[in-house]
């Protein structure tokens, strides 16, 4: 089911440029978009890896040559925003059509993870800045 809903866009710009200039060679760009709650840092670096990895595979050069041609933007979508078949589709509702209704509640524990760990991040800036005297 997941491999049935997995889209993959294809975009061939006419030109792309490094520091004004016609790049020599190919320029990857992927954007792996997911709804909230499905990457954890883990699982965002092996993405970039596998996805780098990949890309070098197909491009048929050395990783040393190919890899820094490769940028992976690893994103995803706030909950409530993600879209599909005309309605908006929250992660608890995403992975029980994946995954079938019994799987429901890991797309909930998912996405309280996330949040979690957002909030977190969020309280040890707050702290960090007041620690320094920062407004």
């Amino acid at each position: 089911m997941a491999q049935g809903v997995t889209v993959v866009f294809l975009h061939r710009p006419a030109a792309v440029y490094v520091a004004g200039a016609p790049s020599p060679s190919p320029r990857y760009r992927i954007v792996p978009t997911v709804p909230e709650g499905q990457y954890t840092e883990a699982s965002r670096a092996a993405l970039v890896k596998d996805v780098t990895d990949a890309v070098v595979r197909a491009d048929g050069g050395s990783f040393e040559d190919v890899a820094p041609q490769v940028w992976v933007f690893p994103t995803e979508i706030p909950d409530g925003q993600w879209g599909s078949r005309g309605v908006i589709r929250p992660l608890p509702d995403i992975q029980a059509f994946i995954a079938g209704e019994h799987e429901r509640e890991v797309g909930e524990e998912r996405l309280a993870r996330r949040r979690r760990v957002k909030a977190l991040e969020l309280l040890g800036g707050a702290l960090d800045a007041a620690r320094r005297g920062v407004d």
